[in-house]
């Protein structure tokens, strides 16, 4: 994340290199302007270049206007991003059009007229406006993308303490809800789940690990790649010699504890009484 100093650092230096962008660009309108007359014949006036040329300076506190307002007030949708552009675009022409009827008035015999200036300003610049205006928006969309790629999501302490307490499960026809505590253990098969229950089982269409991070940490635990087993359901555990175990559910079944998941399962499965650890240490 980028410090209050590093942001200001980014600021100070986009306003110098605007500035001397916008310095360049009103010294060539001055020279293009002086071509121009050259070209025609007619006379050069460096004052009435000067004042037309005063286009270019309003994009530096537009543009910077037009930045806060996509950073704190528009939200990223077609009709706010038009918004932004446009909004910007008439306002440039209206503020340009008004300086120079104002000061054309002051210090100049030719009184420019704000809607002639207006005009003059729209369909000898747009593609000018277009592109200045444009480039923000623009950056605000790949900002905001980008930004959603780097940061995770955040997941809620609502969501943290509220584990998964029911299911909605097809059964036949109809829809059943089934108890996450009446599961003695879950088992993959993608891109299903099988639910074991007492007395029968029934297909889920959910993965085992969308299902594993919905369910309760503390009860639930997985035992190999593809099953996750109900704590609170396990009988006995019984050593195979080799490092893996067998866990004696309730109902008489059988499941294998992968040695690879060993260590977690012990950290969970201690909670349920200190006969547990007696076990393991047996086997160690």
């Amino acid at each position: 994340m980028l410090s209050i100093s590093s942001i200001a650092i980014k600021i100070q230096s986009a306003a110098r290199i605007l500035l001397v962008l916008i310095t360049c660009l009103v010294f060539f309108t001055l020279v293009q302007d002086y071509l121009f007359a050259s070209f025609r014949g007619g006379g050069y006036y460096i004052e009435e270049s000067l004042l037309f040329s005063s286009f270019w300076l309003f994009f530096i506190p537009l543009w910077w206007v037009q930045w806060y307002w996509l950073q704190y007030k528009v939200k990223v949708s077609v009709p706010g991003m038009l918004i932004a552009i446009l909004v910007p675009i008439f306002i440039h022409l209206l503020v340009y059009a008004g300086f120079i009827w104002l000061f054309s008035g002051l210090f100049f015999k030719l009184h420019f007229a704000v809607k002639q200036t207006f005009w003059f300003g729209l369909t000898e610049y747009l593609y000018v406006l277009l592109g200045f205006y444009v480039a923000p928006v623009l950056l605000k969309g790949w900002y905001v993308q980008r930004k959603a790629v780097d940061e995770p999501e955040q997941v809620s302490p609502v969501q943290e303490s509220s584990p998964l307490r029911q299911l909605l499960v097809a059964d036949g026809n109809r829809k059943v809800v089934v108890a996450v505590t009446d599961i003695l253990y879950l088992e993959a098969s993608s891109p299903y789940v099988m639910l074991y229950l007492e007395k029968k089982k029934l297909l889920h269409r959910e993965t085992l690990k969308g299902l594993e991070a919905q369910l309760d940490p503390a009860e639930f635990v997985r035992v190999h790649k593809s099953c996750i087993v109900n704590c609170k359901k396990i009988q006995a555990v019984r050593s195979r010699g080799n490092g893996d175990y067998e866990l004696d559910l309730v109902t008489g079944t059988v499941i294998r504890l992968s040695r690879n998941y060993v260590s977690h399962f012990r950290q969970v499965f201690q909670q349920f009484g200190p006969q547990v650890t007696h076990i393991f240490t047996q086997d160690s």
